[in-house]
């Protein structure tokens, strides 16, 4: 389980054949942060907010004490409305990186096929939205 267990940690954080989440998110300026996603209703920081709670979420259910399921959609977005200061967005990636940090460790200490599960699906959500992210990049850079 050892090998397995580091294949997904190397996937959570180097993104292998794709950018990871740090690479693509350290490449956005202040002025597009708050710049909607093309054919969404969520801007750029909405959608690394979103990424992170996600994340969050799942080390919450895995440690699982006083777990409190969210609601889907509203728990895991920002209000729609709210504008990102460039210090949001900056604590928004500092909060993943800690949160990444627990989530390898849990991967490392827990072996078991739960949490290797929960891991995965952290990397396919995340990666999925790191292509969004990456692609909105190039389409915000063109305008």
């Amino acid at each position: 389980m050892d090998e397995i267990q580091n294949h997904i940690v190397e996937l959570l954080k180097s993104g292998h054949a794709h950018d990871n989440f740090l690479t693509v998110a350290s490449r956005f300026t202040e002025p597009l942060i708050n710049k909607k996603v093309p054919g969404q209703g969520y801007t750029t920081w909405h959608l690394i907010e979103h990424i992170r709670i996600g994340q969050k979420d799942i080390i919450d259910y895995v440690i699982g004490t006083n777990y409190k399921e969210l609601a889907w959609p509203k728990d895991f977005w920002p209000a729609l409305d709210k504008k990102a200061a460039f210090a949001d967005w900056k604590k928004t990636i500092d909060e993943y990186e800690k949160d990444l940090v627990t989530l390898t460790e849990l991967i490392r200490k827990q072996n078991n096929v739960s949490v290797l599960k929960k891991a995965l699906l952290v990397v396919d959500h995340t990666s999925y939205h790191v292509g969004e992210l990456s692609l909105t990049l190039t389409a915000l850079k063109k305008k």
